[in-house]
């Protein structure tokens, strides 16, 4: 997605990328969201799990408006 947008940056402004992928990006978590991080004697972080699991570009997914205004970029994530 990254390559395709910095090749055809007239087609795929930054400003409207940003606008819509935000809110309409999610990743497949299939546990509770408090499973995401864990206490350590440092502070919050994230579970080594979690981690795992959004390293993995198969568990993101764009979705609405996004794949409505960019299809040619949402083409370039799993969905």
């Amino acid at each position: 997605m990254r390559d395709k947008m910095i090749e055809n940056t007239q087609e795929y402004p930054y400003s409207t990328f940003s606008s819509l992928y935000s809110p309409n990006v999610t990743v497949s978590w299939p546990h509770d969201p408090m499973d995401a991080v864990v206490e350590t004697p440092h502070g919050t972080v994230l579970n080594p799990i979690f981690e795992k699991h959004i390293r993995k570009l198969e568990n993101w997914q764009v979705y609405g408006p996004f794949v409505d205004h960019l299809p040619g970029l949402a083409a370039t994530a799993h969905r």
